[in-house]
């Protein structure tokens, strides 16, 4: 049984995969890459799979409250520099 004070229950990688993909600003950009840049389905794979290592950097592996505005530039570039 769950109480107010039980930590949420951490998501599966899937479920969170599942979350990402579902996020209106990520949504967004997979589309534009989709029919405005006419991207391979290998490219636009490559870009999901590194938003999803991205929000797992700066929001864990729990539901994310992907709030875009709240990144500045540091974050980025320590996220580019795990990708090295």
């Amino acid at each position: 049984m769950s109480t107010s004070t039980d930590k949420p229950e951490e998501l599966t990688h899937d479920q969170f995969c599942a979350l990402v993909a579902k996020d209106p600003q990520v949504a967004g950009f997979l589309r534009y890459l989709r029919t405005e840049r006419e991207a391979s389905e290998h490219t636009i794979d490559a870009y999901y799979r590194d938003f999803v290592q991205f929000v797992s950097l700066v929001w864990s592996i729990r539901q994310p409250p992907l709030d875009w505005t709240g990144l500045d530039l540091a974050t980025a570039r320590n996220f580019t520099r795990l990708l090295q």
